[in-house]
């Protein structure tokens, strides 16, 4: 067993985490095949909010309390684009990050897409994973008036009508 803040945590914990990825990965499969054409139409994924591969091994095997559902266009090319364009001005400046997900993210309902849009959810009998609307940081400086604060907002869904 680990220990962590009192908190005791199996050594075979990993492996259920995994479990739930391939769960996860199974189910999307399904509601490809026989769902919601909207759902279909796009690729998500269940990865870590954390993409740096240095974060990743910092919080072993607790890694998974950062993962959601992503949209992998944005995961992929804008939200990569953003932290490639902050990693190198970290080299010139430190900064304090926050992260997370919010909201839920919705897509055209399947039987009458003018009607009221359902919620992108990945449900199996063990397992449900809803997308968060979307993915954001704040970024502070480190050092107080070296460089302003800012945030970073991105939408996680190709159906969004308003922000």
């Amino acid at each position: 067993m680990y220990v962590l803040s009192k908190l005791c945590i199996p050594l075979n914990f990993s492996i259920l985490m995994t479990r739930s990825q391939s769960t996860f990965n199974m189910s999307r499969d399904v509601m490809r095949s026989d769902a919601n054409p909207f759902f279909n139409a796009f690729e998500y994924d269940y990865d870590s909010i954390l993409q740096d591969d240095y974060f990743r091994n910092e919080f072993g095997d607790f890694t998974y309390v950062f993962n959601t559902m992503w949209w992998r266009q944005l995961r992929q090319n804008n939200w990569r684009f953003f932290l490639n364009a902050l990693k190198k001005q970290t080299y010139s400046e430190k900064y304090i990050i926050f992260i997370g997900p919010y909201g839920n993210a919705t897509m055209p309902a399947k039987e009458n897409p003018e009607s009221k849009p359902e919620d992108v959810t990945v449900q199996s009998s063990d397992l449900a994973v809803s997308a968060p609307k979307y993915i954001w940081a704040y970024v502070k400086p480190l050092i107080p008036n070296t460089a302003e604060e800012f945030v970073v907002i991105a939408t996680n869904s190709p159906y969004v009508s308003q922000l």
